[in-house]
This record gives C-alpha cells, structure tokens and sequence, in this order.
C-alpha cells in the first residue's frame, strides 16, 4: 500500500491541514479591525471632548457676559430713572421761570421803553434846539439812534416771546391771494423810490387757509421787506402759489433777484437775534419761522450770491 493514504480512502491523510492554519489568520485580522475601530472612536471621542470643552468654555463667557449685560442694564435704568426726574425737576422750575416771566416780561420792557423814549426825546430835544459844539452835538445824535434801535430790539423781542410762548393763535378762513395782495400794497409804498417790479403767479384753484390773520399778516408783509430790502435799486419779485392735492399742503414761493445770502449765513437766518443789516433786530425771520411753525407748516430759503433768493412755504390747506 503506498505512503501516506489510509485503507478506506485514496486521498492523502494531510488533506485536513490547510484548514488548521486559516483560522488564527482570520482571528488575527477580526483583532487588527476592533483595534482599528477602538482606535477611530478613541480619536472621535477625543475631538467631541475637545469640541465640548470650548463650547463649555464659550458658555461661561457667554454667562460671563449675560452678568455683565445685566449689571449695566441695571446700572443704566438706575441713571435713566434718576434723570427723568432730575428732568422732572428742572421742568418745574422752568415752568416757575416762565409763569414769572409771563408777568414781569412785559412789565419790565414797558418800563425800559419808558426809559428809552424819554432818553430819545431828550437827546433829539437838545440837538433840535441847544446850541452845542459839533462833537456834543454827534455824541447826542449816536445816544438818540442808539436809543431808538434799543426801543425797536425791545419791541421785536415782546413780539417775539409773545408769538413763540404766550399767544395761542386764532384761527379763521384765509384767502391767501387776498392776504399776500394787500401786503405787497403795503410794501410798495414803502419801495416807491425804487425800480421794483411784483408779478403773481397765482393757482386759482388755491384752495383756502385756516390760520391766524394778524399773524399770517405779518409774516408776509416781512417777507415781502425782507426780498425788497435784497433789491437796490431795480428788480423784480415774484411770487407763486400752488396745491398739492395729495397732501393738502398749500406752497408759496417768494422769489427776488436780489443780492442774495452768503452760504455761511443762511444756517442762522431763523436764530434769533441773527441779523447782517445795519440796525435790525434779527428778529424778524424767527419770528415768521414760529408763526408758521404754530400753523404746522414749514419755511425754506435758497439763495445764491448776486443772484436772489427764493423762500418756500408750506402750509396745511383748509379740510373742503
């Protein structure tokens, strides 16, 4: 029999053998991937720790912060409540200050314009008649221009504080074009000497104007000076109305060719007491900017130098 099969088969008695050495290879290879997976979810676990780390860390600075929030907003309600009543309080006594003032004002300038005319009168009195050296006679007439300017400042500012603070407006049914005609009448006689040509241009389908007529008055019979006083000589003013339907606003454009404001100047022109004639008040333009202003209208100014002005009102038209 030959070497190396048994009795009963005709294959070899080592054919079992290749089996034997497969099975540590693949327990080998099952070790290496748990280890391989061990590793991974060592590293992933590791970087989740890392990322929970920083977002603990930004969540202490984040509470860190809501702290910090919190104690100033405590801190600014605390400055915010005592200012509302440091407010409170000079709001009283700026209403003590005005009920005063509301009596006192008028007492003391009609004292002073008492003071101012006798003054006046005086110094007039003495250059008319006395017979004084020259240089006398010049000191007294610059004591009675003087006085006289102070008389004007004096009135103005009545006028002033009297539109802004103390006279409620009473209101009627304005016919605009009617009120702007018979101020320009006014103004025209005191520009006779002048070369000064007015033209309207007026929307017919203005509609009317609830205000005050003795206030509208004035603001315009001083805007018309005012553009009369920027001609020298020769020139013209226009002046246009017009509506605006989808606002109910009515517009009013006064327009001169005139010499025109100075670009450094035209900020000031509502400032009171912001004047560049030679003896006015600066009065005048704040207090026409009140007035409409007491309307719940607005005015504008555009100049050029040596080339006009135009000033723009805006006024709610009477409801139809």
């Amino acid at each position: 029999m030959p070497f190396g099969f048994s009795k009963t088969s005709k294959r070899p008695v080592h054919s079992a053998s290749p089996k034997v050495e497969l099975e540590p290879r693949l327990a080998c290879d099952s070790q290496n991937d748990l280890d391989s997976k061990i590793e991974e979810l060592t590293l992933k676990l590791t970087i989740a720790n890392e990322v929970l780390k920083a977002e603990s860390d930004r969540c202490q600075l984040a509470q860190k912060a809501l702290e910090e929030s919190e104690n100033k907003h405590r801190q600014l309600r605390a400055e915010y409540h005592e200012l509302i009543l440091k407010m409170q309080r000079q709001m009283e006594q700026v209403q003590e200050i005005e009920e005063v003032g509301k009596i006192l004002t008028p007492a003391l300038a009609h004292d002073l314009k008492s003071l101012l005319a006798a003054i006046s009168s005086l110094a007039q009195l003495s250059i008319e008649k006395g017979h004084l050296p020259f240089s006398l006679k010049r000191n007294l007439k610059l004591i009675y221009e003087n006085s006289q300017r102070a008389n004007r400042l004096i009135g103005s500012f009545l006028d002033f504080v009297k539109i802004v603070k103390l006279d409620a407006p009473s209101y009627e049914s304005l016919d605009l074009h009617d009120l702007i005609g018979r101020m320009w009448r006014v103004v025209e006689l005191n520009t006779a000497s002048r070369q000064i040509s007015f033209i309207s241009r007026f929307d017919k389908s203005l509609p009317r104007f609830r205000g005050d007529r003795e206030k509208m008055e004035r603001v315009f019979i001083n805007l018309l000076q005012n553009a009369a006083q920027s001609i020298s000589k020769k020139g013209i003013i226009t002046v246009e109305t017009g509506f605006v339907p989808s606002e109910n606003v009515i517009e009013v454009n006064i327009i001169d060719n005139g010499a025109g404001i100075l670009k450094k100047h035209r900020h000031k022109l509502f400032k009171p007491f912001f004047t560049t004639k030679k003896g006015g008040t600066g009065l005048g333009l704040s207090i026409c900017h009140a007035i409409i202003e007491q309307h719940q209208g607005s005015i504008t100014i555009e100049s050029q130098r040596k080339r006009g002005t135009k000033l723009s009102i805006r006024l709610p038209a009477a409801i139809r």
